[in-house]
């Protein structure tokens, strides 16, 4: 997700000299996961360098079968969402040494049937929600223990179903507000609930959801929280919408959907341009990058508007905390390819284009990536 976080962290303003200043001073660390098909995956923690987009490993860490989304919280607690060993991953990350320590065995998700836990999202109440990519689609929501990290998942039945649709990919809160997103893969729209913040409970909105593309895949908040950005994996395109902060509501931009190559399944949003990365079924891919209107949200193809790389094709991305780097994973479904890596670039905040910096190696199947500061 660019879920909670992400949300959070990057809804500074990039125009700001202190906050430019700080964020050079301040160590910055991404979490990759990595899998390789139905086998346990590994977790890499790299640190980023102060002066330049370079990243250096720090450590690994045994995750569970197939890791897929993960979500990290400011008070330095990072949660893993293992899709086929049905079970989170819990860590504690001490951001003055850079160390991250696991808090047990991996909880265990239940559902209706074997949960296949995907997209995961934070509400600052303390409630983790883990959508099940399943059929039938659901949603397992966990009680966090704020000090200690401690997630508890709700009884009795320890799920919410989601109806209209199977098939939950991810879900995204924005800060402190009480409304949930859900991107439906099976039936192409974004399902729209209310938080209630003293059980966890979530209930339909008003308008229960709204249109989106074929397939839909990762969805994230502009920082300012006004507008919504959607990837369609299969209809090559980015839904946009615009946000009512107090209602929770959103509206189709105009136009609803710009192209974004083939089968876009990750994207990356800073306060002035969006990234959206081309998975193209594990084959060559690309990112394409877009100017973001500030009035209305409204993207438009950079420039650059795209950089085609070898395959496999283009899983996660992230931005660091000022948006002058971005980092780009490369994976098929399987973790099988030769040509896995993160792909880095730096980014010209005037133009938004993007400049080759260097890759990393980050094991078999790298997939998604969270900031941490």
């Amino acid at each position: 997700m660019l879920m909670l976080f992400i949300a959070e962290c990057s809804s500074r303003s990039e125009n700001a000299a202190a906050e430019n200043s700080a964020a050079a001073t301040t160590s910055q660390y991404f979490f990759i996961t990595s899998f390789r098909h139905n086998t346990a995956g590994t977790l890499y923690v790299f640190r980023k360098s102060q002066t330049a987009c370079d990243l250096t490993q720090v450590s690994t860490h045994t995750l569970g079968t197939n890791p897929f989304d993960l979500t990290y919280d400011q008070r330095g607690f990072l949660y893993v969402a293992n899709e086929s060993s049905s079970n989170i991953s819990v860590f504690q990350f001490n951001k003055n040494t850079g160390t991250l320590t696991a808090l047990g065995s991996p909880v265990t998700q239940t559902g209706p049937g074997t949960t296949l836990p995907y997209g995961i999202a934070i509400h600052q109440s303390g409630w983790v929600y883990v959508v099940d990519g399943q059929n039938p689609g659901s949603i397992g929501y966990f009680q966090q223990n704020q000090t200690t990290g401690a997630i508890t998942q709700v009884t009795p039945t320890g799920h919410l179903a989601f109806g209209g649709g199977n098939r939950v990919w991810f879900p995204a809160i924005y800060g402190s507000r009480n409304h949930f997103y859900a991107t439906m893969y099976d039936t192409g729209r974004v399902n729209l609930y209310e938080v209630n913040t003293g059980t966890g409970a979530l209930t339909a909105h008003a308008t229960p959801f709204v249109t989106a593309g074929t397939n839909p895949w990762e969805i994230v908040f502009h920082p300012t929280g006004n507008f919504i950005y959607v990837a369609n994996y299969g209809s090559a395109n980015i839904s946009q919408y615009s946000v009512t902060a107090g209602t929770g509501l959103i509206t189709a931009l105009t136009p609803a959907t710009v192209a974004a190559g083939t089968n876009p399944i990750s994207l990356a949003v800073g306060t002035k341009f969006l990234y959206a990365g081309s998975f193209n079924n594990g084959a060559a891919g690309g990112v394409y990058g877009y100017a973001i209107d500030q009035a209305t949200g409204a993207l438009t193809a950079t420039a650059q508007a795209n950089i085609a790389l070898p395959a496999p094709g283009v899983y996660g991305m992230a931005l660091d905390k000022d948006a002058s780097c971005l980092y780009v994973a490369r994976s098929d479904y399987n973790g099988t390819n030769d040509g896995e890596d993160v792909r880095i670039f730096s980014i010209n905040n005037t133009t938004g284009a993007l400049t080759a910096a260097g890759s990393v190696s980050v094991g078999e199947g790298p997939r998604f990536i969270k900031l941490a500061y």
